[in-house]
């Protein structure tokens, strides 16, 4: 995980970057359109049964955060997990997956190195992770079995290109990468921390943008019924919901839009100053760590009239809106 584009810096974090951005090209996006489809109404069928079976009482999170894991594993590596179908027991893609977040904040080890990061590579010289074994261990093997069976497959066989297919046309040597000379491409290990890296963030991060979306639309019925009139009459003018579809209901983007603001899914980013620069009047040195905080801004009455509110309509234009603010 060390290696995920998360966590790297520099000409390595450029190199990864650079191997990843065409997966998520329009182009791309469109072509997966019918995968996010198929996984949404394999959830719509889950829904109905929990429904039927719990008085209509459901875990959200659960729900969302399985419909995204679907789509990740189906659009970016080819394979069907069907996270969606409990009917027997939870999914071992699920179980593995929800595992991976339960560990506490307040560990002594996550304390020390949130408060000395260097003390990470204490832990790094003894093997040491703050994620769950048990299901490192087990997405590695998975995605081990992706790869072997990619690396065997004859390219005349091989399916359409995918986040994997992409990584594995780009790969170079453990050698070439510390080199650090490429501009392009990535090793095994980078592979793996990245192909981690995708499941552990759109399963928690979209599951937990999407409940929001839920909460905000439930406590504001005539948002909801907005929202559902805008769905019904593109699905009556369209028949399905492709591409085009989906950018068409700008109300449900506006809705979306006006959560991710007040429920921001990362509550600062970071980056570090690679050389000293100096914007508008003010310099920046190298290696400093510059915070920049998402929540904060998103919620600041000098950008927002009345910011603490749920108001979908303030995202109608977004060329009005600071892109240094949302």
């Amino acid at each position: 995980m060390n290696q995920s584009l998360s966590t790297v810096e520099g000409n390595q974090w450029k190199r990864i970057r650079s191997s990843l951005t065409p997966t998520f090209s329009t182009a791309k996006l469109r072509q997966m359109t019918y995968i996010m489809d198929r996984c949404a109404q394999n959830a719509s069928s889950a829904l109905d049964r929990k429904i039927g079976a719990n008085g209509g009482v459901f875990n959200s999170k659960a729900i969302f955060s399985r419909l995204s894991l679907d789509i990740i594993c189906s659009a970016a590596f080819s394979t069907e997990v069907n996270s969606q179908d409990d009917t027997e027991k939870e999914p071992e893609m699920a179980r593995q997956t929800k595992n991976l977040f339960n560990m506490s904040f307040f560990s002594p080890m996550i304390l020390m190195c949130f408060i000395y990061p260097p003390f990470e590579r204490v832990l790094e010289f003894f093997n040491y992770s703050i994620l769950a074994k048990e299901p490192l261990h087990y997405f590695r093997a998975v995605f081990q079995h992706v790869i072997y069976e990619r690396m065997t497959t004859p390219k005349s066989q091989t399916r359409r290109v995918d986040l994997m297919q992409l990584m594995l046309d780009n790969e170079i040597s453990a050698k070439e990468a510390k080199s650090n000379k490429l501009e392009k491409g990535m090793d095994r290990n980078e592979i793996l921390g990245n192909s981690m890296l995708m499941i552990l963030a759109g399963f928690e991060n979209t599951g937990n943008a999407l409940s929001f979306l839920a909460y905000n639309l439930a406590q504001h019925p005539q948002v909801q019924k907005k929202v559902q009139e805008e769905v019904d009459e593109t699905y009556a003018k369209k028949g399905e919901f492709d591409y085009e579809a989906i950018t068409e209901m700008k109300y449900l983007e506006m809705c979306v839009n006006e959560t991710l603001r007040i429920y921001n899914p990362i509550l600062r980013n970071t980056r570090i100053c690679g050389s000293q620069t100096t914007i508008n009047g003010f310099t920046i040195p190298r290696g400093v760590t510059i915070n920049i905080p998402t929540f904060a801004l998103s919620h600041d009455p000098e950008y927002w009239d009345e910011p603490d509110l749920f108001k979908p309509e303030r995202m109608s234009d977004m060329t009005q809106i600071d892109p240094m603010v949302y």
